[in-house]
C-alpha cells in the first residue's frame, strides 16, 4: 500500500525518523526492539535497512508485523515518510531520503553490504538532521560506523545494541569504537529510552555535560581498574581514559564519578565492563596500502640476508583480533613461498584483552574483513565456509602464537627481527611512551625494524632508531652510544593521576606552596642538572659551559665523564656522600680555571623528593661567584702577611684529605662486603657441586628421553608422509570426481537435510541461470532458487526425500522471458549413511522440452497424415523446417529398404548421395523460406548402397501452431528398354 502524503501540506508534521541498521543475528533484535517501542509514541517512523541476499524474498514484514501493533510495510520507491509507520528496506536496493521521499537505487556495487547502512544513515542526517535517531543492531562487519558518525555530527541521537546481548557483535562493536554513540543498550530497553528522549528536553545533560574527576575518584577508579584486570593505566592517556568513563556514566546515568566509585566498589564486575570500553581494539588485514607495501620491501631485505634454518622473529604488540598479525604472516609466507619451509618463522602476537585474542586464536572472519585483501591472496591462504565466513590457512595460523601479554609490564620477546606496534603509543603517556620504545629497542636484533601507526614517530628516541620510511613510519635499530637504564623487571608506573589535562589547571587555583615552588624553579639563579643514581645527565637547566664540557672518545652522559677535571674530584667525592646517604651535602668553594681566567664555584648535591621515577634522581647545583665575592672569600684580611695562592694550596691539600680519607672508609667498607661475599661464593659453591651431581643424574635421564623422543620422532615422521600419501590420493580422487560430475548434462546438486546447498555442477549452473534466472551460491537454502511455480511440490518432494523417499520424473512446464516455455523433469534422491540416516539429499534437473516437442510434433502429424499414408502408392515422407524425419508411409519405407526406427528423428540426407548433400540441403533451406519446389528428379542411395533414380514432388504444410512441414511425394523411375 503506497502511502504519499505531501510534506507541503500544513498538517503535515516531520516526525522524528528511527533509522535501523542489522545484519546476521539481527531479526531476534529487531522483534525485541519493536515489541518495546511504546505505543505512546506515535509521531515516529522507523526505517529498517537489513543486509540480505539480493535474490532472497525477505519476509520480514510478514514476521516483524508480529511484533509490533504498527502498519509495517515494505518501501516502494516514491513513498513519503508517515508518523507511526514502520518501513523495511527490500533486498538489492540503496536506500535514499530526499524531501522526505523514500528513494531505491539499485546497488551499483558488487562487494560490500546490500544494503548499505552507511548510505542510508548519511541521506538521513543530511535529510532530517537533529530529528534522526540511528539504531545498529547485532551484525558482522563494520557497516553502520561511518552512518552513525555522521547522525552524531547532525546532532541526532545514537544508540548501539550491547554487544553481550548480539548474537554477531561485529557491527556493534565497530560502532561504539567511532566514539560517537550516545547510549549502549540490549534491544528491549531502546523504546523507552526514545520515549525518554523524545519527551525530556534535558534528557541528553547527562550524556553530553563533560565530566570532570576529581583526583581522588580517578586515582581510586585507576587503582580497582589495574588491580581487577592486571594492567596498569595510571601511565595511559586521561583524555583517552575520561572519555570512556563518560561512556560507562552516561549508560549508567550517573553525573559524577564519586558515584561511579561507589557503584563500582558494590558491584565489582562493572569493571569488567569499563575494561572492555577502555580497550580500543581496532584492526584489520593489509591496513594502509602504502605502508604494507613498504613493509614488504623492507621485510624482503632482512628475510634475504637470513641464513638456512635461520629463524625468522616477529612481535606484534597490540594485536586486537588479529588481522595484523595475520598479515605480516602472510607477507613472510609470500616473500619465501616455496622456501618457507627453510626457516623457522616465530611471530608473537599479544594483547591484554583475553576476549580479542580468543577470535584471533580461531582465525574465522566474515566475508566483510577480507574485502580490500586482494583475491590472489584469499585464494592461497583463506578457505570459505559453508557459512560465508573466511578461514585462515593452518600454514599461516602455525606461524602464529597469540598469547596475553602487558608491554608495560612484562618481560620483552628477544632477538626479534621486527616490531609491529601500531595505534598503540598514541594511547599512553609521554614517559610510557618512551619506555615502550627503550623495550623495543632493547628487543630487536641490530638493524631490526619498528612498524609503528601513522600517528606515532620515536620522537625523542631518534638517536636509538633511524627513518627507513617516515611516510609509512617505518624505523631501524641503530647501535646507540646514549645509554639508558634500562629494568625490565622493576619498571612500576605512577598511579598519581593528574586533572591538568582534564579539567584545564587554572593558575588562580594554586596554593601558596604551588606558587612559591614555580618562582622558585622559574627565577633561581645558579645552572643546575637532574641525574640519576648511575651519574648519568637527564636533564640540564642554565648555562654549565663553563664545568661541563665534551672530551674525544665515545660520547658518555656521565657527569663525572663531563666534569671540568678541575673539579671531579671535589664533585666525585659530594655525589658518593650524596648518592650514598640519600641526604643534600655540599661542597666548599673551589677555583678553577678556564680559557686563561679564574673562576670560583660551590657544588650541591641534593636528592630530588618524591621522585616518581624506577630509580632516583639528583640535582646537582652549580653556585658560581662574582668578583667581589672571590675576593670576600679568597683574599686575606687586611693587615695579614699571606701568601693567597699559598692559603688556596692549603685548602685544596685539606681537601684532598678528606677525599682521601673518605675513599679510604669505603675501601674498608669494600672490603668487609667483599669477605663477605666471599663467604657467600663459598656457600655458593657447594650448593652448586651438589646441583651439578643432580643435573649429571638428570642429564643420564634427559639422554635416555631424548631416544625415546627421537624413536618416536621417527615413526611420527613416517605416519606423516603416509597421511600425505592418503591426502594426495583424496585429492585427485576429489578432482576425478569433480570432473566426472560436471562433464554431466543433468544438473546435479548435492543438498543438506535442511535444503542448504552443498555444491553442484555446471549443468546446474546454466540451467538455473537460463530457466530461473538465479545464480546458485552454496550455502543458501535450494528453495530461495525455485521459482513459486515450482516451489509447492518441490517443497513436498524435498520432504519426502528427506525422509527417505525418493522421488522420480517429476515434470514442470516453465515460463520463460522470450514467452516461451520449458518443460525440465527434476528427481530428488535421499543418501543414507551406513545407519540408514538420511545425510543428504541428491537432485538432478533435465532438459525434455526438445523431447516433448518431438512428440508433440508426431501426434500431429499421425492425425494429419495416416489416412493418406495408408492409400497412397508412392513414397511420402515428412520432415519439419530442420530436414529431420517426423513420419513416412509404408510404400517409402520398401522403396529405401529402412525399418521406421532407424529413419525417424535423423535427417533427410541419410537417402542423399554424399556428393548431393549440400545442393540438396541448400535446396531445401530455400524450400522452408519459399514455400514452393518444382518437380524433379533425383538420384538416392537405398540402404543397401544401392543408387536408384527417384522423381520426387513436394509441397509445405503448416499446423495450427505455424510450425511448418515439408510432405515429399516419391515414385521410382523405371528404366527404359532400347
Amino acid at each position: 500500500m503506497k502511502r504519499k502524503k505531501d510534506t507541503s501540506h500544513p498538517a503535515f508534521v516531520p516526525p522524528y525518523v528511527i533509522g535501523v541498521g542489522a545484519s546476521a543475528g539481527g531479526l531476534e533484535a529487531l522483534q525485541d526492539f519493536l515489541s518495546h517501542v511504546p505505543d505512546s509514541l506515535r509521531n515516529i517512523s522507523i526505517i529498517i535497512t537489513q543486509h540480505l541476499s539480493p535474490s532472497y524474498k525477505s519476509m520480514l514484514v510478514q514476521l516483524l508485523s508480529r511484533s509490533t501493533k504498527r502498519t509495517v510495510v515494505e518501501i516502494e520507491s516514491g513513498m513519503r515518510i508517515e508518523p507511526n509507520i514502520v518501513y523495511i528496506t527490500p533486498p538489492d536496493n540503496e536506500l535514499v531520503i530526499k524531501k522526505y521521499k523514500l528513494l531505491l537505487n539499485k546497488s551499483a556495487h558488487v562487494i560490500g553490504p546490500k544494503p548499505s547502512i552507511d548510505a542510508f544513515f548519511t541521506a538521513l542526517a543530511l535529510e532530517l538532521k537533529n530529528k534522526t535517531i540511528g539504531i545498529i543492531l547485532s551484525g558482522t562487519g563494520s557497516d553502520g560506523a561511518n552512518g552513525i558518525r555522521a547522525i552524531k555530527r547532525a546532532g541526532g541521537l545514537t544508540i548501539v545494541q550491547e554487544p553481550q546481548t548480539a548474537k554477531y557483535d561485529g557491527m556493534p562493536v565497530s560502532a561504539i569504537r567511532t566514539e560517537a554513540v550516545d547510549l549502549v543498550l540490549a534491544p528491549e530497553k531502546i523504546g523507552e529510552e526514545i520515549r525518554e528522549y523524545l519527551t525530556n528536553p534535558s534528557y541528553l545533560q547527562h550524556i553530553e555535560t563533560p565530566l570532570l574527576p576529581t583526583k581522588d575518584a580517578m586515582t581510586d577508579i585507576l587503582n580497582l581498574l589495574s588491580k581487577r584486570t592486571q594492567t596498569d593505566f595510571s601511565k595511559y592517556k586521561q583524555t583517552t581514559i575520561v572519555r570512556r568513563l563518560e561512556k560507562r556514566l552516561s549508560l549508567l546515568k550517573m553525573t559524577s564519578l564519586e558515584d561511579y566509585v561507589k557503584f563500582v566498589k558494590e558491584n565489582p564486575t562493572e569493571l569488567n565492563q569499563l575494561f572492555q570500553t577502555v580497550l580500543i581494539g581496532v584492526t584489520e588485514f593489509f591496513r594502509d596500502t602504502e605502508a604494507i607495501a613498504s613493509l614488504e620491501k623492507t621485510l624482503e631485505s632482512i628475510i634475504a640476508r637470513k641464513a638456512v634454518n635461520e629463524p625468522i622473529r616477529i612481535w606484534v604488540c597490540g594485536c586486537s583480533t588479529g588481522e595484523e598479525a595475520y598479515s605480516i604472516a602472510i607477507i613472510v609466507s609470500n616473500i619465501l613461498r616455496e622456501r618457507v619451509a627453510n626457516h623457522h618463522i616465530q611471530i608473537f602476537a599479544t594483547d591484554i584483552d583475553e576476549k580479542a585474542l580468543e577470535t584471533a586464536r580461531r582465525g574465522v572472519f566474515p566475508a566483510s574483513s577480507v574485502e580490500n585483501v586482494p583475491s590472489k591472496l584469499i585464494k592461497t591462504y583463506f578457505v570459505k565456509l559453508p557459512d560465508g565466513k573466511f578461514e585462515v590457512s593452518k600454514s599461516i595460523r602455525a606461524m602464529i602464537l597469540f598469547s596475553k601479554h602487558d608491554a608495560t609490564a612484562n618481560p620483552p620477546f628477544l632477538k626479534l627481527d621486527m616490531v609491529s606496534c601500531r595505534n598503540l603509543l598514541i594511547y599512553f603517556n609521554i614517559d610510557l611512551q618512551k619506555y615502550i620504545l627503550s623495550v623495543f629497542h632493547y628487543a630487536l636484533n641490530i638493524e631490526g625494524i619498528l612498524f609503528l601507526g601513522k600517528s606515532e614517530t620515536v620522537g625523542q628516541y631518534g638517536d636509538l632508531f633511524s627513518t627507513v620510511d617516515g611516510a609509512s613510519k617505518i624505523f631501524k635499530r641503530t647501535t646507540s652510544n646514549r645509554s639508558r637504564t634500562f629494568a625490565m623487571s622493576h619498571f612500576q608506573p605512577s598511579r598519581v593521576f593528574s586533572s591538568d589535562p582534564v579539567t584545564g589547571g587554572d593558575k588562580g587555583k594554586m596554593s601558596v606552596t604551588e606558587m612559591v615552588k614555580e618562582t622558585l624553579f622559574k627565577t633561581y639563579e645558579y645552572p643546575f642538572v637532574i641525574i640519576n643514581e648511575n651519574f648519568e645527565i637527564q636533564e640540564i637547566y642554565g648555562d654549565v659551559r663553563l664545568v661541563l664540557n665534551l672530551g674525544e672518545g665515545i660520547v658518555n652522559m656521565s657527569i663525572l665523564k663531563l666534569i671540568d677535571k678541575q673539579l671531579n674530584l671535589e664533585l666525585h667525592s659530594i655525589l658518593t656522600k650524596a648518592v650514598k646517604d640519600r641526604v643534600p651535602v655540599k661542597g666548599k668553594i673551589r677555583g678553577f680555571e678556564f680559557m686563561e681566567r679564574k673562576y670560583y664555584v660551590k657544588i650541591i648535591a641534593k636528592p630530588l623528593l618524591y621522585t616518581q621515577q624506577s630509580s632516583e634522581l639528583f640535582i646537582i647545583i652549580f653556585e658560581f661567584f662574582n668578583d667581589e665575592e672571590e675576593t670576600q672569600y679568597f683574599l686575606p684580611p687586611a693587615g695579614a702577611n699571606i701568601d693567597p695562592r699559598l692559603e688556596e694550596m692549603e685548602k685544596e691539600l685539606q681537601a684532598t684529605r678528606e677525599h682521601l680519607q673518605t675513599y679510604v672508609e669505603e675501601l674498608e667498607t669494600s672490603n668487609e662486603e667483599l669477605q663477605s661475599l666471599n663467604e657467600e661464593l663459598q656457600s655458593t659453591n657447594e650448593e652448586l657441586q651438589s646441583s651439578n651431581e643432580e643435573l649429571e643424574t638428570s642429564n643420564e635421564e634427559l639422554q635416555s628421553t631424548n631416544e625415546e623422543l627421537q624413536t618416536a620422532y621417527v615413526e611420527l615422521k613416517q605416519l606423516n608422509s603416509l597421511i600425505s600419501g592418503k591426502d594426495e590420493e583424496l585429492k585427485r580422487s576429489a578432482m576425478h570426481l569433480t570432473s566426472l560430475i560436471n562433464s554431466n548434462p543433468e544438473g546435479l546438486m548435492l543438498l543438506d537435510t535442511d535444503f542448504r546447498i552443498l555444491t553442484y555442477n555446471r549443468s546446474s549452473v546454466r540451467m538455473f541461470r537460463n530457466f530461473f534466472y538465479k545464480k546458485l551460491k552454496e550455502g543458501e537454502s535450494i528453495i530461495s532458487f525455485l521459482p513459486a511455480s515450482v516451489l509447492g511440490i518441490c517443497s513436498e518432494k524435498l520432504t519426502e526425500a528427506r525422509n527417505g523417499i525418493e522421488s522420480a520424473g517429476n515434470e514442470f512446464t516453465i515460463p520463460l522471458k522470450n514467452h516461451g516455455t520449458a518443460i525440465i523433469r527434476i528427481n530428488f534422491f535421499p543418501v543414507f549413511n551406513d545407519a540408514k540416516k538420511v545425510v543428504s539429499i541428491i537432485t538432478n534437473y533435465l532438459d525434455v522440452t526438445n523431447v516433448e516437442m518431438i512428440k508433440g510434433k508426431l501426434a500431429v502429424t499421425e492425425k494429419l497424415l495416416s489416412s493418406v499414408f495408408k492409400v497412397s502408392r508412392h513414397g511420402i515422407c515428412i520432415t519439419d523446417e530442420k530436414g529431420m524425419f517426423v513420419d513416412f508411409n509404408d510404400a517409402y519405407l520398401r522403396i529405401y529398404g529402412y525399418r521406421r526406427s532407424e529413419l525417424i528423428g535423423r535427417p533427410f540426407t541419410t537417402v542423399v548421395p554424399e556428393p548431393m548433400r549440400k545442393k540438396a540441403v541448400k535446396l531445401y533451406q530455400q524450400f522452408m523460406k519459399d514455400g514452393t519446389e518444382p518437380p524433379a528428379e533425383w538420384t538416392v542411395v537405398r540402404k543397401s548402397g544401392k543408387e536408384i533414380s527417384i522423381r520426387v514432388e513436394a509441397t509445405m504444410l503448416k499446423d495450427d501452431r505455424g510450425d511448418k512441414f515439408k510432405v515429399t511425394s516419391i515414385q521410382p523411375i523405371k528404366k527404359r528398354t532400347v
